[in-house]
This record gives C-alpha cells, sequence and structure tokens, in this order.
C-alpha cells in the first residue's frame, strides 16, 4: 500500500486555483514566476477562510488515512 498523500496547504491550493488567471494576467510568465507572483498575491489576500478549512480537512484526512496506513514490512 502506497503511503498517504502529504496534506497539501492553504497556499498550495490556493496557488492551484489561481494558477491559470495568474498565466492570464501576466503573459509570457515563467513557470517559475508565478509561484513567486503567487506568493506576493497570498500575502495580499485578505480572506484566506476558504483555503485554510480546506487545508484543515486535508490535514485531517492525511492523519486519519496515516493512522490506518500499515507499512509493508
Amino acid at each position: 500500500s502506497h503511503m498517504p498523500k502529504r496534506a497539501t496547504t492553504a497556499f498550495m491550493l490556493w496557488l492551484n486555483d489561481t494558477r491559470e488567471s495568474i498565466k492570464r494576467e501576466n503573459p509570457g510568465i515563467k513557470v517559475t514566476e508565478i509561484a513567486k507572483k503567487g506568493g506576493e498575491m497570498w500575502k495580499e489576500l485578505k480572506d484566506k477562510s476558504k483555503w485554510e478549512d480546506a487545508a484543515a480537512k486535508d490535514k485531517q484526512r492525511y492523519h486519519d488515512e496515516m493512522r490506518n496506513y500499515k507499512p509493508e514490512a
């Protein structure tokens, strides 16, 4: 059985949702610059609760899966 996927941070969940609009608003932006630009936007973002809630749920999922996870001997 595979080890459960690690919990995703609120920032990463938000970035996954926002990546396409960052690309649209910044034509020609490099892949490496998307996270940097996203980091600046994330700092400015007033209400992060949607993504923080999603991250908390994912963290709970990870803990639940880890509790049931048995590494193969």
